[in-house]
């Protein structure tokens, strides 16, 4: 009995010592500075595509199901938002002096959360022009073709008569 005893004792340590051993360490996450400049280069690309009043074009910054969410309600999928910002840039003459500030972007994996603010001043048809903000949070997702793109879009706009 004593002998069974010393033959699996041995075997209990080993097992032992081979689940204690660490685990092995998570794949490198993306570059947060690859990241960043992805992010930007679209963020870039939304901004063109509003001064060049090009619906389509700012559409495609978004992902096919994204959700875009604003206090006048929320809009599902890309042609949704397409249909929109097309609708939207129909009463616009023009939009000058946009600047674009990003407050905050934290990366986790394949999703970016984007923090900031815009402003610029737009002239619709028969109106004055007026200065706009818009507050926003984003959250970007890489999609399977590599480019990163908005899936959830949260913002604010405020209006006031340019000087």
């Amino acid at each position: 009995m004593h002998v069974r005893l010393l033959t699996g004792l041995p075997l209990a340590i080993a097992t032992l010592a081979a689940c204690s051993q660490p685990a092995a360490p998570p794949p490198p996450g993306p570059d947060p500075a690859a990241v960043r400049a992805a992010v930007d280069s679209q963020f870039g690309k939304l901004s063109a595509a509003y001064r060049a009043l090009d619906g389509t074009a700012f559409a495609a910054v978004y992902a096919t199901d994204a959700v875009s969410s604003s206090p006048n309600g929320a809009l599902t999928g890309r042609p949704a938002i397409e249909a929109v910002m097309k609708k939207r840039f129909a009463n616009v003459v023009s939009t000058a002096s946009d600047t674009a500030t990003t407050e905050d972007l934290v990366i986790s994996g394949d999703r970016a959360v984007q923090s900031g603010h815009v402003t610029w001043t737009e002239t619709d048809k028969g109106k004055k022009p007026m200065k706009m903000r818009v507050d926003f949070v984003f959250t970007w997702h890489k999609d399977a073709d590599g480019a990163w793109r908005i899936q959830r879009d949260l913002d604010y706009q405020t209006m006031t008569p340019a000087k």
